[in-house]
């Protein structure tokens, strides 16, 4: 009977169900089929064990059972963690930044290889779902990220960015300094301002891609810092409303290598605003492919040996290349 009993699992419908069990023991599993109720997105599976004094019991991967000395600890069955399955409710007006934050620390300290310019092996899932965030969401160099829709609403951002990737609080530098692999990346996200400041979207230090990001109402959508990173990626970035600041849209640092930005939509320009500017490139040292983008505004290239495809310019009021560039653009399009 002892055998059975610990290899039990038991089934419930919600977090709160399973923390008032009273037939949960050491060494058996359970699992939930939703956090706060069944099917929303939010089950996990958890391994019944006794608290330690390491423990930090937070009811999102470590949780308390009954008035014992049980803790429930979330066991990932498969390379995705949900943010839902920490307690994300994602319904836009409950504020889900921390659990946001904790579950890209709980990957990071979780799962960080051995060999840092390997990827966190557990996707990070925002599962396409509005989260109101109030503060600075801080992710590694190696964590890869999905469908993370953010709205960004009244708070204490870091330097105004609603994302820090491989940058430490209150730094503006990289963390994990030369991370020379594109190991990690952000796709398929939103990141909205909801409000009338002039909030950025994402500081990124590392080599990681950006794909399928779409911006609304951001003073700067993307900026890349720390001298030297070895490339950046940028693909299927699309950028509405910029907010009338002298920022760029998209602002690329120093680069020892290579900037590539492919299928990119900038609209940099609103009538009546004194700043309109969409993208601004500085050095890269083996160049720069700009590949299927629609340019609203203006553009500064600052890289050696560009080469620009399938372009069309709308608003150029301002448009510098710093040294020679080959335009091969049979598509070329500029409009006034």
């Amino acid at each position: 009977a002892g055998y059975l009993n610990q290899r039990a699992i038991f089934s419930f419908d919600s977090v709160s169900d399973m923390k008032q069990a009273e037939n949960l023991v050491a060494g058996s599993f359970t699992e939930t089929y939703g956090y706060y109720e069944n099917g929303d997105l939010g089950g996990a599976k958890y391994y019944i064990r006794e608290v330690t004094n390491q423990d930090d019991v937070n009811d999102m991967d470590i949780i308390a059972i009954g008035t014992g000395n049980l803790v429930a600890e979330i066991v990932l069955t498969s390379d995705e963690l949900n943010i839902k399955q920490f307690g994300a409710k994602c319904d836009g007006s409950s504020d889900d930044s921390d659990i946001i934050q904790h579950c890209a620390d709980y990957l990071k300290t979780k799962y960080q290889p051995a060999n840092q310019w390997r990827s966190i092996p557990i996707e990070l899932s925002g599962n396409y779902k509005e989260c109101k965030i109030t503060k600075t969401l801080y992710f590694p160099h190696n964590l890869r990220v999905k469908g993370l829709y953010i709205e960004l609403y009244e708070g204490t951002y870091d330097g105004n960015y609603a994302i820090k990737v491989n940058v430490a609080p209150g730094e503006t530098g990289w963390q994990v300094a030369y991370p020379r692999q594109t190991v990690g990346y952000m796709k398929e996200c939103r990141i909205y301002n909801k409000t009338e400041n002039d909030y950025k979207g994402i500081l990124n230090a590392s080599n990681n891609t950006f794909s399928a990001i779409q911006c609304d109402n951001l003073a700067e959508s993307y900026k890349t810092t720390g001298d030297y990173l070895d490339s950046q990626n940028i693909e299927k970035f699309h950028v509405t409303n910029k907010r009338d600041t002298s920022d760029y849209a998209i602002y690329t640092g120093f680069l020892g290598d290579l900037v590539r930005i492919k299928d990119v939509a900038i609209d940099g320009y609103t009538e009546g605003h004194t700043y309109n500017n969409a993208l601004y490139v500085d050095q890269a040292h083996n160049g720069c492919i700009i590949d299927g983008a629609i340019l609203h505004g203006n553009v500064y290239l600052g890289a050696s040996n560009v080469t620009m495809t399938n372009l069309h310019f709308e608003h150029l009021a301002n448009f510098f290349s710093l040294f020679f560039w080959n335009l091969r653009s049979p598509t070329l399009k500029i409009s006034s």
